[in-house]
């Protein structure tokens, strides 16, 4: 059964193990809510079911008609992700505070930097990079995914569409997920136009029952409660992917528009998460390890290394909706 990286390390008896998994999903909620399966082997099989076989009536004493499912079958490769922190080995071993400090803030950064690594890759990763995995983005653009709801041929900002479009709209896309969303991804200004929408004045009340600003709790090793901001539509949270590791958005304006004419828009993605439908692999159940060596050099060293790649089981799990300006 797939796990979230908290869920396993709440398993284990590693301070340290639980240390790096608290480190890794506090850059994102998404992080935090994606269940992931292990894959020891850094490979991992899919098949994504394209037609259902005939079923059907028959006359008493006939055959019924023997036919078979079609799929897209793929092989996903895990792929390493991580960084390393080198300090020469002698003053390693000085009992210096700031060192050690220094050291393990440096090591607190790797993480991080390796969660949003992942982050952006799990929407724009291309193994056509033989150091990335597949993202959504690509699953999309290889046809393998086809679920999409254009919001606007040309593109449009959400707040310049009536507050009835917008709920027609996301309420398409929710319908067409093969079950409720667990995730709605988006950039922050998208977010932020829901909310101005939510906020546009006495015509805009229907479309407020609908999107509110709200928190979530993602919790901590500890099963205490931790709470970040989201938004919320029909109750499904509505999570701002942010930037990546060198400070770019993971969901920028530059998508082209539905009809091609312009190169000024981003995507919504509708997630339904689960061993059925979208989640990570890793290598390791317990998730990212961190491990000590010394250098030729004479460095000693600290790695965080995660063999980790993303997975879609079924062709509805993820819906796009695209077409949508910043202005």
């Amino acid at each position: 059964m797939a796990l979230t990286l908290l869920q396993a390390a709440q398993a284990s008896s590693s301070t340290l193990r639980q240390g790096i998994v608290e480190h890794i999903v506090e850059t994102s909620p998404m992080l935090a809510r994606l269940p992931f399966e292990e894959a020891p082997s850094l490979r991992y099989e899919v098949a994504l079911q394209k037609s259902l076989p005939q079923s059907g009536f028959r006359a008493l004493n006939a055959n019924y008609q023997a036919t078979n499912s079609t799929y897209d079958r793929a092989t996903i490769h895990l792929k390493p992700l991580g960084g390393e922190v080198r300090i020469d080995r002698l003053l390693a071993d000085v009992p210096d505070v700031n060192n050690q400090q220094l050291y393990a803030t440096e090591l607190r950064a790797r993480l991080r930097s390796a969660s949003l690594a992942y982050k952006r890759a799990f929407i724009k990763g291309n193994s056509a990079n033989p150091a990335e995995f597949d993202g959504l983005q690509t699953w999309f653009d290889q046809g393998v995914l086809t679920e999409v709801v254009d919001f606007a041929a040309a593109g449009a900002t959400i707040i310049s569409q009536p507050a009835s479009t917008v709920i027609a709209k996301m309420h398409e896309a929710i319908q067409r997920c093969h079950t409720i969303p667990d995730l709605i991804l988006a950039n922050r200004t998208i977010i932020g136009q829901l909310s101005a929408l939510a906020l546009a004045g006495a015509a805009n009340i229907a479309f407020a029952q609908y999107f509110e600003m709200s928190k979530m709790d993602i919790g901590n090793i500890n099963g205490q409660s931790r709470m970040v901001s989201v938004g919320s539509m029909f109750g499904i949270p509505v999570i701002a992917m942010d930037t990546d590791e060198t400070g770019a958005e993971v969901l920028p304006f530059t998508e082209a528009s539905p009809d091609g004419s312009n190169n000024a828009c981003a995507s919504i993605y509708f997630v339904c998460l689960g061993d059925s439908y979208v989640h990570g692999i890793q290598q390791s159940a317990q998730g990212p390890r961190v491990f000590e060596y010394v250098t030729e050099a004479g460095h000693k060293a600290i790695a965080v290394d995660w063999a980790a790649a993303v997975a879609v089981e079924h062709p509805r799990a993820v819906v796009r909706m695209r077409g949508i300006k910043a202005a």
